[in-house]
């Protein structure tokens, strides 16, 4: 009986109910986030003799000149970008990103950190290159464009794996035009070790939309390093064009050195014909050369032709 009144006396106005429960949320997130800044850690990051480029935030473009220090959690992947200045070319990464080879680093801190890239003068002016990048469709592997490289570029086209170029280069001999080709899933492998499996159950539709599109920016990147003065041209098989045309809305320096993109698509896939069309309404893009064509990526003949149309080169058609 007692009992009974004491939940009468609260009931009554003493204590509500409402009141203990918002007292309790206010509680559990007070702990929540205490705790959160148990885990918080700091980067440092440094530009080697605080010249020749910078250090950029991939996912909010935050640079870094010479000398910063961010803040991250134990849960969170950064991913950071080397950015080298007109007349310089990237030459490494020190500290917790000692171990990428490209101008991209992703990492996951357990404890407070120092980052530092070194840039260096460019020896001597860069003539113009002229390249073509591929891009798989997303279910698929960039060994997909086996046939055309055999048919156009004698067997031999370059990957390009988080933003690291992992041959020396390939030019068709007919018209020096180089070929790379990209090889996707860098921020899946990355992202598998790095996170937390529930961390990542929730995260992977974001990471499906937007962070392809990085690593084809970081490709840009790593082709820059290697041709400063770079003309290239996208081809993406499929679904690529999805995170190409990604890419391409950014505002990043980088994406000027894009002549434009070309997409190989089946009859009647009409996700990235919207997003076409969508681009097309765009004012920014209107004179941007976008060409879609039903072909696959073994259709040598059809490629050379859409890419005549698009950059007018002189793409042989035999």
């Amino acid at each position: 009986m007692r009992l009974i009144r004491c939940f009468s006396h609260v009931r009554q106005g003493f204590i509500t109910h409402t009141q203990i429960l918002k007292a309790l949320s206010i509680f559990l997130i007070s702990l929540s986030f205490y705790a959160h800044q148990a885990d918080a850690y700091q980067l440092e990051l440094e530009i080697f003799e605080s010249k020749g480029g910078k250090i950029s935030s991939v996912e909010n473009n935050f640079g870094c000149m010479e000398h910063c220090k961010i803040q991250t959690f134990s849960k969170r992947i950064i991913s950071l970008l080397a950015l080298a200045d007109d007349g310089y070319r990237f030459d490494g990464w020190e500290g917790a990103c000692d171990n990428s080879l490209g101008p991209l680093c992703t990492l996951k801190l357990n404890e407070n950190g120092k980052v530092s890239a070194k840039f260096v003068k460019s020896e001597q002016a860069t003539p113009p290159v002229q390249a073509i990048l591929l891009l798989h469709d997303i279910n698929e592997k960039h060994t997909v464009w086996n046939e055309f490289v055999k048919q156009r570029f004698n067997n031999r086209c370059p990957v390009v794996y988080g933003g690291f170029v992992l041959d020396k280069d390939s030019f068709d001999t007919s018209n020096r035009t180089a070929c790379y080709r990209i090889a996707f899933g860098y921020y899946g492998l990355i992202r598998d070790s790095l996170v937390d499996k529930d961390y990542l159950a929730n995260s992977r539709p974001h990471y499906s939309k937007t962070h392809l599109g990085f690593e084809i920016r970081a490709a840009v990147l790593g082709l820059l390093n290697r041709h400063p003065n770079l003309n290239l041209t996208l081809i993406g098989n499929g679904h690529a064009a999805i995170p190409a045309l990604s890419y391409l809305q950014t505002t990043t320096e980088d994406r000027k050195n894009i002549n434009g993109l070309l997409s190989l698509s089946s009859e009647g896939r009409i996700t990235d014909k919207n997003i076409f069309s969508a681009m097309r309404a765009d004012s920014e893009f209107k004179e941007f050369p976008l060409v879609r064509i039903a072909a696959h990526p073994a259709q040598s003949r059809k490629i050379n032709a859409a890419l005549d149309t698009l950059v007018n080169a002189k793409w042989p058609l035999n």
